[in-house]
């Protein structure tokens, strides 16, 4: 393989980190002294991650990205948007909501009528704005993601689903985009 072209000495690895690695030598009662094994620092990055549903397991997708960020020492902070306050309560009783509780380091939502939507979806079909961007538009959802920021000086804004993005293309730090709703 590639791996072992370009890397002659047995190594093993729990996840290769882009920054932050520390490199630790196995012990000494180790059966190859030279297996070198790399261990995440904890909270390599604050991650702010916005997403238009809760990341249960019927959309795996953010759930694991979300899971897998803090298994590597990224400390995630979560921002979603639900439609009642009614349905915030009932989270706590949702499949996977309990793995995301403890993967997260905050989680907060922002509550988004569908009523709201809607509305908002019949005043854009009198301009070019596509439904599912207006459909998820929320300035307090924006002004949250701000406040979220600078409370827990986050280093990366990831952005769950495209029709999320216009809401956060003014704000002042890199964004990842997970643009699998992709608007074509």
């Amino acid at each position: 393989s590639i791996l072992t072209h370009l890397w002659p000495t047995r190594v093993k690895l729990n996840y290769i980190p882009r920054h932050g690695r520390q490199k630790q030598r196995a012990p000494e009662s180790c059966d190859n002294p030279d297996e070198v094994t790399y261990t995440p620092r904890q909270n390599l990055m604050k991650v702010l991650f916005a997403t238009p549903t809760p990341p249960l397991l019927t959309k795996p997708r953010p759930h694991h990205f979300i899971r897998g960020l803090a298994r590597r020492g990224h400390a995630v902070h979560l921002l979603t948007q639900v439609p009642s306050k009614r349905l915030a309560t009932q989270l706590s009783e949702a499949p996977g909501w309990e793995a995301i509780v403890e993967s997260c380091s905050s989680i907060d939502h922002v509550v988004v009528s569908k009523r709201r939507s809607y509305a908002q979806c019949a005043v854009s079909t009198l301009t070019r704005t596509p439904l599912r961007v207006a459909y998820c538009r929320s300035p307090e959802f924006t002004l949250r993601a701000q406040q979220l920021i600078r409370e827990h000086d986050c280093d990366v804004l990831h952005v769950d689903r495209e029709r999320l993005a216009p809401a956060f293309s003014a704000l002042p730090l890199p964004k990842v985009l997970d643009a699998t709703d992709s608007i074509a």
